[in-house]
């Protein structure tokens, strides 16, 4: 290096003993946000690394600035630093910050406080305490939040295009699943603001990829790597990692022993991901003390009462309607998962709002079509690995189903299956234009 440019060096590194540490950590987060999607990245399909460097860095760009716009307006308007729930997550983990950083130590004692004097969502979880975590890095800076989000949003691009990758040879499809799960109105919308749904999203196609990698190449590495993500979803969200652990692991380990040709091999890879799985479920004692107690019956009443909780306002739908019995479920069911698919309906978009959201529903009309299109051809050829996803999606909207009664709640939470959405609507599409390879 010449003298000029150590000398510009030295001058760039002195402004970090100047600058505020509360703008220093922000950007230091903003920074490691960025190396480690190329992280993840350059651990992706080598032969296609181009492409997804490009569509990493152009949604990054779009990401930040769009964040960064949302959060300054938010500012300048006097709404605050996040809106809706956003608000209430940065409140409930400031308050948090605020108590540890008096002297207290006791988690459970912090976490009942806030929720019985500041909580404005009425409860506390991980995600406070993760939003709290970040606040105390960034020096109470709330937009490294946003960097975080972004990081997840990003990361799911890549596991989107990965998981493609798995089940088609197709590049083509790979690469429009991506796409889609990049610039998609409301995943990147959500992706840029203090919400969990990203970091679910993220959770949940991490541990379907290496899930899948593991049916295709059974190995320690998919298993420890399924691992941490459930790890992490169970402690995000912890309904969705029961999902899994009941449902999507089981039926793929059931196929992937039907179609299993060395059984001694096979049988003995399945019993480690069952003890693997087993000690992660019974993780704590009180796992089992639940599951002794719990019913059908039981079952239903909680979904009803907390969708009777949630079933409110202009937007409610189907509220009132007691499922807890096995006939009444049967026929509210369909009727709510065709809702948690299709909704909001073009007709309930009248305001000037919510008129922008019905170009973003007629397209997605489209890639429901595709999306049957798409897991039927993999179902027929790949029905071990595709059964992950397919089981996935239904799993994942049958609780939502049960559980959601506002068109507004299910229209953000439905951005947690649209990526898996995307992978088989891409295949798909690629079926219609071209005979695709299914590997």
């Amino acid at each position: 290096m010449s003298r000029k440019e150590i000398s510009i060096f030295i001058a760039a590194l002195s402004l970090l003993f100047i600058m505020p540490f509360n703008f220093i950590s922000s950007g230091i987060i903003l920074c490691l946000v960025f190396l480690i999607g190329l992280l993840f990245i350059f651990q992706a399909n080598q032969d296609d690394f181009y492409f997804l460097f490009s569509l990493f860095c152009i949604s990054f760009i779009f990401r930040l600035l769009a964040g960064i716009f949302m959060y300054e307006f938010g500012l300048f308007t006097g709404q605050g630093e996040f809106i809706g729930d956003g608000l209430a997550y940065f409140w409930n983990a400031d308050n948090m910050l605020n108590i540890w950083l008096l002297g207290s130590r006791n988690i459970e004692a912090i976490s009942s406080y806030i929720k019985n004097n500041y909580s404005a969502t009425g409860t506390i979880g991980f995600y406070d305490f993760w939003n709290a975590m970040i606040l105390l890095f960034s020096g109470r800076m709330p937009i490294a939040i946003v960097y975080v989000n972004i990081l997840a949003g990003l990361l799911t691009i890549v596991f989107v295009y990965q998981i493609t990758r798995e089940l088609c040879a197709e590049k083509r499809a790979a690469r429009l699943s991506a796409i889609l799960c990049a610039f998609w109105p409301s995943t990147f919308l959500w992706s840029v603001q203090n919400l969990k749904e990203p970091i679910t999203t993220f959770l949940i196609c991490g541990l379907i990829l290496y899930f899948i990698g593991f049916l295709k190449r059974p190995s320690f590495y998919y298993i420890f790597m399924a691992y941490l993500f459930g790890f992490g979803l169970k402690i995000f969200r912890e309904q969705f990692f029961i999902i899994f652990c009941l449902g999507v692991v089981p039926i793929g380990l059931f196929f992937y022993l039907l179609q299993a040709k060395a059984v001694k091999i096979h049988i003995l890879v399945f019993l480690i991901a069952i003890i693997f799985a087993g000690g992660y479920f019974f993780f704590s004692g009180e796992w089992i003390v639940k599951f002794q107690k719990l019913s059908l019956k039981s079952l239903l009443d909680y979904a009803y009462t907390m969708r009777t909780d949630r079933a409110y306002g202009n937007t409610a739908f189907l509220q009132n309607i007691d499922f807890t019995n096995i006939p009444s479920f049967l026929m509210f069911l369909p009727l709510s998962l065709l809702t948690i698919f299709l909704a909001p309906f073009p007709w309930q978009l009248l305001s000037p709002a919510k008129i922008l959201i019905l170009f973003e529903m007629l397209f997605y009309y489209a890639l429901i079509y595709f999306m049957f299109k798409g897991g039927l051809l993999l179902f027929k050829n790949r029905v071990r690995e595709a059964v992950v996803l397919i089981i996935s999606i239904f799993i994942i909207s049958i609780f939502l189903a049960l559980f959601e009664g506002n068109i507004g709640t299910i229209y953000r939470h439905r951005a947690m299956v649209l990526p898996l959405i995307f992978i088989l609507a891409s295949i798909g599409i690629e079926k219609r234009r071209q005979d695709i390879k299914i590997i």
